[in-house]
């Protein structure tokens, strides 16, 4: 999880319920070894009543003792009326010696029946959180007080800030580390970008986020007309992604190199082949840097090694994967590259686009080795993607069938096949999406626009696995931007957490990055949440705002069922304090 902040306003409303306002309990002894309690004050009243107001100092009370008596013992028992307003600071000075007798004015005592600050002195408090919670401030409360009435707001903002960028229409959607310092940014294709000079064509765009500056101005680049889905990956070993981009009209990949000044440099054709249906990347050498793998109608599966002698890409393993139980080439439809072990170097998968026959394949000394019998099996036949929706460590793979979606899953040796009729996923993602450990789908739903974003639409459904990864039914919407088209998960920042960015928009189209977050607070302390913040959260600077919570009144009932049970510390006035 992220390092996170909350602040917290409290306000305290609180009751001294002693006996009297002013009652003095006094033992004394005289000079002529008499021995005596005083009760009254010099009135004959046990109890005087005393206005306060702001400064002002009031000297009515009167006690009266023996001349050269000695006082062995005093008490005096202080009230305060919750139906006025508070006097504040109070002081007890008994003889107007300047030396306190009480006093009510010591650094995170508050005002005098009503608590508006934290033990610092401050009236809000703000902490950084993680996982394992943390505690993010005291609150002083006389020990013996009864709690009337007490309210707390609180707000939560992430690390990450969150927005909402206006990029325009996104035809395709990745992330990569385009700039070499370890996190991922958003990389998207726009297919009809408009120039400043008032040209239109396809162009890549991506910005960047720091803690201290939030997010960057758009970097957009030009690239090839026939320019498709979005491959992101390090190909020249240079510690930079770079960004290839799948032309199925040229039968190519149209190729951005990031330079070392961060900007991607002009645009270049890679020729795959004739009948090229799609691209994906993977480390087949396990050298630290991806080749090009495409995939072909004619059954052909290349891999392309980028030589940094020469600056271009050379053809490495060519292999023809066959049609399942014939001798006839297979027309491959989809790929999928992972580490399908959890180590080692990366494995492709392809599957049949006519019989959804799918097979491993691995490079070993330069060449395509097909994975043993038992690792290929039939279900897919497009829209292939990598998953661990077990949790195993092991990758399954997730596709379309003619029928639905069929989940495969991989025990190391071999796979099982479950098919979920009658559902269909498109530009979805996969992950533990709310940071609970638990991996689901996310399915954007653009909903009915009417072109106006101030009438919002669409949602993100949240459809979790079954047993043997089936697909169930939805469990829940969320609702990040309206008109959501496409959603991926990826950890922008590095807590752990993963972000969704969201294609979204209708008047204003462009990209949603935030997180969904979950921040219980237990301000009594008796591993009983008063509130729960769940949601996407922000900053409030971009688009996203923090999440935030109001109290007014509701966890007074609470807090006076704990309060006579939390931890105390007595000052120099014997005034023992609650601390919470």
């Amino acid at each position: 999880m992220s390092i996170e902040k909350s602040d917290i306003t409290p306000f305290f409303v609180i009751s001294l319920m002693f006996l009297s306002v002013l009652s003095p309990i006094s033992g004394f002894t005289s000079a002529g070894a008499g021995q005596g309690i005083i009760t009254t004050f010099a009135d004959g009243n046990n109890s005087m009543s005393l206005m306060l107001n702001g400064g002002s100092t009031n000297s009515d009370s009167i006690l009266a003792l023996e001349q050269n008596s000695t006082v062995n013992d005093a008490v005096f028992e202080i009230s305060y009326s919750t139906t006025s307003s508070s006097p504040g600071d109070v002081t007890l000075d008994i003889g107007n010696d300047s030396q306190y007798e009480w006093a009510w004015n010591t650094l995170g005592y508050g005002n005098l029946g009503a608590q508006t600050e934290f033990s610092n002195g401050s009236t809000t408090t703000s902490g950084s959180i993680n996982s394992t919670g943390n505690m993010i401030g005291d609150i002083l409360l006389p020990s013996q007080g009864q709690i009337q009435y007490a309210e707390m707001y609180a707000e939560f903002a992430p690390d990450y800030g969150g927005g909402f960028v206006a990029t325009g229409v996104i035809d395709s959607l990745a992330v990569g580390d385009t700039d070499g310092d370890g996190l991922p940014e958003p990389v998207f294709l726009q297919r009809t970008h408009s120039w400043t000079n008032g040209t239109v064509s396809p162009a890549v765009g991506t910005f960047d986020w720091s803690s201290g500056n939030g997010f960057s101005a758009i970097s957009w680049s030009s690239i090839c007309d026939g320019a498709g889905e979005l491959v992101v990956a390090d190909f020249n070993d240079d510690g930079l992604d770079d960004v290839a981009s799948f032309d199925n009209t040229n039968a190519s990949a149209c190729m951005l190199f990031t330079q070392p000044n961060g900007s991607w440099g002009a645009n270049t054709n890679q020729s795959l082949g004739m009948g090229a249906s799609g691209i994906d990347s993977g480390d087949m050498d396990g050298d630290g840097d991806y080749e090009l793998i495409s995939i072909h109608s004619d059954g052909y599966l290349r891999e392309f090694v980028f030589n940094t002698q020469n600056g271009s890409f050379g053809l490495g393993a060519e292999s023809t994967v066959s049609a399942n139980g014939s001798a006839m080439q297979a027309t491959l439809g989809a790929l999928a590259v992972g580490k399908f072990w959890g180590s080692g170097n990366d494995t492709v998968v392809v599957a049949d686009s006519m019989d959804g026959h799918v097979t491993m394949w691995n490079v070993s000394q330069g060449n395509w080795v097909v994975g043993i019998p038992g690792s290929s099996f039939d279900c897919i036949k497009s829209g292939m993607t990598t998953l661990d929706w077990n949790g195993d460590g092991l990758l399954d793979v997730l596709g379309n069938t003619d029928m639905g979606v069929c989940t495969a899953t991989f025990n190391g040796t071999g796979w099982s096949t479950n098919q979920t009729n009658a559902v269909q996923l498109v530009n979805y993602s996969i992950g533990d999406w709310s940071g609970n450990g638990s991996i689901d789908i996310l399915q954007p739903l653009e909903g009915s626009t009417d072109g106006n974003d101030a009438t919002p639409t669409g949602y993100l459904q949240v459809r979790p696995f079954g047993v043997n990864g089936t697909i169930g039914s939805t469990s829940r919407t969320i609702f990040p931007h309206t008109a959501p088209k496409h959603v991926l998960l990826a950890d922008m920042d590095g807590d752990g957490l993963s972000e969704h960015l969201v294609a979204a928009g209708e008047s204003s189209k462009g990209l949603f990055i935030a997180g969904w977050h979950t921040v219980s607070l237990d301000f009594d302390m008796d591993n009983n949440a008063e509130c729960d913040l769940i949601g996407y959260a922000g900053d409030g600077q971009s688009g996203v705002d923090k999440l935030n919570w109001t109290d007014v009144g509701n966890i007074s009932f609470s807090l006076s069922q704990t309060f006579s049970n939390m931890p105390y510390q007595s000052d120099r006035w014997v005034f023992q304090s609650g601390m919470e």
